[in-house]
């Protein structure tokens, strides 16, 4: 009678017992993440802890380690907690599959803030999901506490905020100096702030008047529904274009100056999630750091722990007025003692509302303008009457660049881009639905053979 030899799969080694450290980088995450998702849940399933382990082990020559059972789901990465037998913690960053960018070019980024920044040491990294079952970044990790609050003015005792204002000041000015060739938007590398910001919508424009051209005979024999269905599409994209480029954070005549190849290194928001602080208010450790080297000098600009906000409270409005300056003028000190001047802080200010800027950075590596984002863009970067729906304005539009194209000595270069839409807008809210009412008549035929009048903000 024969034998058959059972083959059975080796048990994973039992975890060595190791005392609870009494404080842990753990003891600030939440005990629940409402954001752990069919996606997450994959990724914490594709990691192999047992070789985690066995390389945190090797790395640090033998001592042992365990996985601490808590975890936290950031923005990018789920990270977890490796904890030594002699009580030194590491954390491990496991970046999410949505997720974008190299972990080579963030620890690139913290080695080069390391010797200014406080943040944390890198122990290793691996773009290569091969090795552990998932991309990851290994850092030592930091112990302290947080804010008690997201606003500064609340979250940060009040006997400690002008030191706790000096060291956020230092560290912007530090990240200031640490400085970069060019910056990174998905991937794609730029030389100067405008080769982002600005020079794809001037091309993407000078692309649909090209288009627009081609059949402006249409105009000459005032058929303008049949101009209007030939060249929709460049019509709609010169219309994004424009209320991109003329929003409140894009009009010339607020930018900041244009960078040329010395771009800030990538700091993280200064918030209560990216900052641990030691019971005197010591900034222990910078946290959350992106995964790219460095940002556009326009985007650079931030307030720290939501300063950038304002109350109903006039006396707390002083107060925080106060911090803001304080801030600043601890990052203005910085500089100035390595002979680098911050000017134009008032232009710079208004780049400080982020949620205001993520529009533009979606409008601009979007492959599809939804309407959803324009109208975004609309009631968040235009200071309009709210009856100027985004449907108004594009009608609005349209008439007017029809009319001015129609006109034989007009070309579109004279009118495009900017001057005419500015125009457009700060015209009579009433002369605006005028205009309006006119173009959705011109779209449907309602108009051709007759000649156009000037729209009639034209005489204001």
């Amino acid at each position: 009678m024969s034998r058959r030899l059972h083959r059975i799969a080796p048990a994973e080694p039992p975890s060595p017992s190791i005392a609870h450290p009494p404080h842990l980088p753990s003891d600030t995450w939440p005990p629940t993440h409402h954001d752990y998702s069919p996606g997450i849940h994959e990724l914490a399933c594709s990691i192999n802890y047992l070789l985690l382990r066995q390389k945190c082990t090797n790395l640090r020559n033998g001592t042992p380690c365990v996985i601490s059972p808590k975890y936290y789901v950031g923005a990018n990465n789920l990270v977890r907690e490796i904890v030594f037998q002699d009580g030194i913690v590491w954390i491990a960053l496991f970046a999410r599959l949505d997720s974008v960018g190299e972990f080579e070019r963030q620890v690139a980024l913290m080695r080069r803030l390391r010797a200014k920044v406080p943040v944390p040491q890198v122990i290793a990294c691996s773009d290569a999901p091969k090795e552990l079952g998932a991309r990851y970044l290994i850092m030592e990790g930091v112990c302290g506490m947080k804010a008690e609050a997201e606003y500064f003015i609340f979250g940060i005792p009040d006997r400690h905020w002008n030191h706790v204002l000096d060291q956020l000041g230092v560290i912007m000015a530090e990240g200031m100096e640490q400085s970069w060739e060019k910056f990174t938007v998905n991937g794609k590398e730029y030389s100067s702030d405008s080769a982002f910001w600005i020079h794809p919508a001037v091309q993407n424009m000078a692309f649909a008047r090209r288009n627009i051209d081609r059949h402006r005979e249409n105009l000459r024999g005032k058929e303008y529904s049949r101009f209007l269905k030939n060249e929709v599409q460049s019509i709609h994209l010169q219309f994004a274009e424009d209320l991109y480029l003329c929003s409140d954070l894009l009009n010339e005549a607020q930018l900041p100056p244009d960078a040329q190849g010395n771009f800030p290194s990538h700091l993280p928001p200064l918030t209560m999630e990216n900052m641990i602080f030691d019971d005197e208010f010591n900034i222990k450790g910078l946290i959350g750091l992106p995964r790219t080297e460095s940002v556009s000098t326009w985007d650079y600009f931030q307030y720290p722990f939501r300063l950038d906000d304002t109350f109903d409270d006039p006396s707390m409005n002083r107060t925080v007025k106060w911090m803001r300056e304080k801030f600043v003028e601890a990052w203005q000190g910085r500089l100035a003692g390595s002979g680098v001047r911050l000017d134009n802080i008032k232009k710079r200010d208004a780049w400080s509302q982020k949620d205001r800027v993520q529009l533009l950075y979606e409008f601009r590596t979007c492959t599809a303008r939804s309407v959803e984002l324009l109208q975004q863009i609309r009631s968040k970067l235009y200071n309009i009457d709210s009856s100027i729906t985004l449907d108004v304005l594009f009608n609005a539009y349209v008439y007017t660049a029809i009319y001015n194209l129609s006109l034989e000595h007009m070309q579109w270069n004279n009118v495009w881009p900017g001057h005419m839409f500015r125009r457009l807008l700060s015209a009579d809210v009433g002369h605006i639905h005028e205009i309006a009412s006119a173009g959705h008549a011109l779209g449907k035929g309602k108009l051709d053979g007759h000649v156009l009048r000037p729209p009639s903000f034209y005489n204001e």
